[in-house]
C-alpha cells in the first residue's frame, strides 16, 4: 500500500482507509471524500491520447466521461515506476442496470459524446468496397467450412453436447451468413462514388463494467473511429448473456439516434458487424480439430454466446429494415 499512498500523496489526499477492489482499482475515502484510483495499462506509447480524450470532454463539455483529478503539479495522471495511474471520484455502481431507464441514459450518454465530437469526410467508395468484397468472399468459405464440420458431426452415431448444439444451430448460421452476404451486397452494388465517413470519439470497450450511473469509465482505449464500433462492442457485450436485453435496445435505439443520426452505410455497416461469423466459426473449428483445451462445459457456453450475438444481429437487420428501408403507403404522393 506504501506505493499507492505515495501516488495519493500526489493528488494531496491522505487517506483513512485504502480497498483493493481488484489489482488495478483501488477504493480510497480520507474522511471526507470516497476516491477511485486506477492502476492502468497506459503506456508512454498511449498516454497522450488518453490525456487528450480528457482535455476533449473538458472543452466539449462531455458531462458522460467521468472526470478524472489533476495532481497538486497539475497533470492527469501521476507516473510511478513506469506505471501510469489516475485518480477519479468513487461512483458506486448502479442496480438497475439494463432497466430500460439505464439503458435509456447509456444511449443518451454515448450519443451526445459521438455527435459532439464528429467529424466528417468525404472518402472514395472503391477501397471500403474491394474490403467488402473480400469479406464477403470469407463469409460464402464460412459458410462452406461450416456446412462441411456440421455434416462431420452428423456422422457420428452419438454426439457430443457441443457437436448437438451446433447442429441444431446451423440452420440460423446458415440464415445469418446468407443475410450477411446480402447486406455487404447493397454495400458494394450502390452506385455511391464517394460516401461521408463519420468519426467520433469512440471509447472502444464499451461493456457494462465501465457504465456506472450517468458516466462511462475506463478511457484507456479511446480513439476517433466511426461510432458504430462503439455500438457494436456495447451491444455484443449486452446480449451474449442468456438474459440479455435484446428487445430493450432494439425498442431504445431510437433514443440514440435522434441524438446522433446515423446514415444508411452506417445502419449496414452495423449489421455487417453484429452479422460476423468469426468467433463462432473458430469454436466450432477448434473443436472439430481438437485444438481446444477447454472443457466441455466452456464449450457450450462459449458456443451459445456466441449464437446470442449472431441471433441479436439477425434481429437488428430486420429492425433497420422495418424501420429506415421500407417504403410506406403514407411517404407515397403525400
Amino acid at each position: 500500500m506504501e506505493t499507492v499512498k505515495r501516488v495519493l500523496h500526489a493528488y494531496g489526499v491522505y487517506p483513512e482507509e485504502i480497498q483493493e477492489i481488484t489489482s488495478q482499482l483501488y477504493r480510497v475515502y480520507d474522511g471526507k471524500n470516497t476516491y477511485a484510483l486506477k492502476k492502468s495499462s497506459l503506456t508512454v506509447q498511449t498516454i497522450s491520447q488518453w490525456e487528450y480524450v480528457y482535455k476533449q470532454a473538458n472543452i466539449q463539455h462531455l458531462t458522460g466521461v467521468v472526470p478524472v483529478y489533476l495532481t497538486v503539479d497539475g497533470n492527469l495522471f501521476k507516473e510511478l515506476n513506469e506505471i501510469y495511474y489516475y485518480l477519479s471520484p468513487w461512483i458506486e455502481e448502479s442496480n438497475s442496470a439494463m432497466t430500460k431507464p439505464w439503458l435509456d441514459n447509456v444511449f443518451i450518454n454515448l450519443a451526445t459524446i459521438h455527435e459532439k465530437t464528429k467529424k466528417t469526410q468525404s472518402i472514395s467508395k472503391g477501397n471500403l468496397k474491394k474490403h467488402f468484397t473480400n469479406y464477403q468472399t470469407y463469409c460464402e468459405q464460412a459458410k462452406k467450412d461450416l456446412l462441411k464440420m456440421i455434416i462431420e458431426f452428423e456422422k457420428s452415431r452419438y454426439m457430443s453436447p457441443f457437436e448437438l448444439q451446433a447442429c441444431t444451430q446451423y440452420r440460423d448460421l446458415e440464415y445469418a451468413l446468407n443475410e450477411s452476404s446480402k447486406r455487404i451486397g447493397q454495400f458494394i452494388d450502390s452506385d455511391d462514388e464517394e460516401i461521408n465517413w463519420n468519426t467520433s470519439l469512440c471509447h472502444r470497450n464499451l461493456n457494462q463494467a465501465h457504465l456506472l450511473s450517468s458516466f462511462i469509465i475506463n478511457w484507456e482505449r479511446a480513439t476517433y473511429d466511426n461510432p458504430v464500433n462503439d455500438l457494436v462492442s456495447f451491444f455484443h457485450s449486452a446480449v451474449g448473456n442468456y438474459d440479455g436485453p435484446s428487445d430493450k435496445l432494439i425498442e431504445l435505439f431510437p433514443t440514440y439516434n435522434e441524438i446522433n443520426r446515423l446514415s444508411m452505410p452506417e445502419h449496414h455497416f452495423l449489421i455487417i458487424y453484429l452479422l460476423d461469423p468469426t468467433n463462432y466459426i473458430k469454436l466450432i473449428h477448434s473443436h472439430h480439430h481438437k485444438a481446444t483445451k477447454h472443457s466441455m462445459i466452456h464449450q457450450v457456453q462459449s458456443l451459445q454466446k456466441e449464437y446470442r450475438k449472431l441471433i441479436f444481429g439477425l434481429g437488428w437487420s430486420a429492425y433497420i429494415e422495418k424501420e429506415f428501408e421500407t417504403i410506406r403507403f403514407e411517404d407515397l404522393g403525400s
